[in-house]
Parts: structure tokens; sequence; C-alpha cells
């Protein structure tokens, strides 16, 4: 009994070591024709499992004999971030990490890069690595070629000087609240920055976007009929908790026996989908009334689909765009502010600069 536990155990792991092992080999081949530098890692940073675990583990890896020169600084997303230019003053202008799932060439040559960024026909976008974003729908990032044009199409009318003057005007007004309640610390200041201006991106966002405005003030937002979380709680649920959405089908949140916390996701996932059926839906409204649409992003999507001669959207790139432009237009946003604000502390003598 003990020995078949362990066959069935032991056999489909080994199975799967023998597959990373084949598919290593072969990209390890294909990455020889480059020509250039090798760094061969057997973990890829798109495996699911290793994107749940690898925050427990990165810290040991790195601070391990391997962490110096090895593997295991190249075993997690952003590992350029923290690796800077070393690995190219150890390796050259160029190198390429293979690991089981991917062949990553890394140039650090500015002719070289404009060179491939502007031969989209030549350097294709790896679409596949982009699927994850699918949540709702295809969406401008997740598709190439005519599609791509179609949506590009559709999507630009949204970003336009008048709406970059709402984004203007409401960023002004939503800074100068979270600044109230930044200065009303009595003098110890705060210590979550981030937080703020994830707040202050996340209004701004539904604000302009969406035509959904929220105050700082607690207990200001009330529940639309027939919702268990208000728009921009079910958004602000979605964008935290982005690994398990993208690492998971959206069905497995729907399961009966799983988690709480993943119950959860499924109530973000579920509650926001139903916001935007519900601007589709009034949006469509305001154009068989014939009447002005909000000129958010929601309705210039609507409109310009509907009034697109083979060019339209269907429903689920609609939703597609809509989530892709929220998730694209958030946390970058909040993370940007938020550099600049502890740099602008840092360096003192650039705020007397920018206040000029």
């Amino acid at each position: 009994m003990r020995m078949n536990w362990l066959f069935t155990i032991l056999l489909p792991l080994l199975i799967y070591l023998l597959w990373l092992t084949y598919a290593l080999l072969k990209n390890y081949i294909k990455a020889r024709t480059l020509n250039v530098p090798v760094i061969i890692s057997p973990i890829a940073p798109n495996n699911p499992l290793w994107i749940l675990i690898h925050q427990h583990l990165k810290s040991r890896l790195k601070s391990s004999p391997l962490g110096i020169t090895g593997f295991t600084r190249y075993i997690y997303y952003g590992w350029a971030y923290d690796d800077k230019y070393r690995t190219h003053e150890r390796l050259g202008p160029a190198f390429v990490v293979v690991n089981p799932s991917t062949v990553e060439l890394y140039i650090a040559n500015g002719e070289a890069v404009d060179s491939i960024l502007t031969r989209a026909k030549d350097f294709p976008k790896p679409v596949a690595l982009y699927k994850p974003v699918e949540i709702y729908g295809q969406n401008v990032n997740t598709v190439v070629g005519a599609d791509w044009q179609r949506h590009r199409k559709m999507t630009a009318p949204a970003f336009n000087e008048r709406n970059s003057g709402l984004v203007w005007d409401q960023a002004t007004r939503k800074a100068k609240d979270i600044l109230k309640e930044w200065s009303s610390c009595n003098g110890d200041g705060t210590t979550s920055t981030i937080n703020g201006t994830i707040t202050l991106a996340l209004y701004v966002l539904t604000s302009v976007g969406f035509g959904v405005s929220y105050s700082f003030k607690p207990g200001s937002s009330s529940l639309s009929p027939g919702h268990t979380l208000t728009y921009r709680d079910a958004l602000a649920g979605l964008t935290n908790n982005i690994i398990p959405v993208f690492i998971f089908p959206s069905k497995f949140f729907t399961l009966p026996y799983i988690p709480a916390n993943f119950r959860r996701i499924g109530t973000y996932l579920k509650e926001f989908k139903a916001y935007m059926t519900e601007m589709l839906a009034r949006e469509r409204e305001l154009i068989d009334e014939r009447e002005p649409g909000t000129g958010n992003l929601i309705s210039s999507l609507v409109r310009a689909s509907d009034q697109a001669n083979g060019y339209a959207l269907t429903e689920s790139e609609i939703f597609g765009n809509i989530f892709f432009y929220s998730l694209a237009g958030h946390e970058s946003t909040a993370n940007t502010i938020a550099f600049a604000i502890h740099l602008l502390v840092v360096y003192p003598s650039y705020q007397d600069c920018l206040q000029a």
C-alpha cells in the first residue's frame, strides 16, 4: 500500500521534472544560436506555483552562494530592477536568460532597442504572455496585427484634450483632499504614502474613466441597488489581488470549497462585471435616445464601436479594454506618484525648483 502511494506521488513528479528538463534543453539550444552569453535558470518566473511561493523563498535564495552570480537572481518578475546594470557589466551589452518557459534576450544598447521597438513585424509581441490579462475579453494589449489596429482605433478617442482636462481637474481636487488627510496626522506625518497614492489614482480613474466619483471621507459612498460592493471596492479588490486573478481561471473563484479569501476574489470579479454591464446598458440607452454621452472611457468605447463599420468591438472586447485600462492606469500611476513624493523629500532642492 505504501509503495503504491509513493508511486502515485513520485511518478507524476518524475514526469514533470523530465518535461522541465526537455523544455529547458530545447530553449537552451535555441538560445545558443544568438551567439551571446547564456544564463540558464531551471525556474521560470511565470510558473503559477512559483509565483505563489517565491516571495517566501526569494530572499533566502538571493543570500545563498548561488545568489551572487547564479540563476537565483533571475527567477522572479522585476529582477532587472534589483539587478540594474550589474549583469551587463559582467556579460556585456546583450545576454540571454533561458528557462523552461522562455528565451529572454536582454539588451543594453539604445540603438538596438529603438530598432526592435520600431520594427513590429520583425519583432512581434509575444501574445501568449499577455493572455492572463484577458479576464473579461480581448483588449488592445493582447492582440496584434489587424486586430490591434481595430482595438487601437476604438480606444484612442477616449484619450483626448477634453479628458486630459478632466484628469487634471479631478487629480487636483483629489490631491487636495489627500493632503488635508495627511496634514491632519497631528504633526506625525504619514507612513502610508503608497496607500494614499493608490487611493488617489483609483479615485481619479473611477471619476474620469467611468463617471463614478468618490470622496476621501469615510462612509461617504453607498452601494448601488443589487450590489454587495461599490464600484471602487470591486476595482480595488481586483487590482490588489491581480496575481491570483492572472493565475487561476475565473470559474475557480466560484468553487464551493475554496478558502474564503479566494471566494472574495470571485465576488470582486462578479461585481466589476456587473457594473460594466450596467454602464454599457446605460450608454446604449443614451444612444437610442440620441442623448450626448458622458464622455468617459466606457462612453467613448461604446460610441466609437457602435459607429464603426466593420471595426466594432464585441461586448466582451469592450469589457476587456475597460479592465485593461483600469489595471494599467491604476497601480503604475500610484507607484510613480509615491516615488516622486519620496524623492522630493530626499532631495528638497528639487521641491524649490518644482515650486518655482
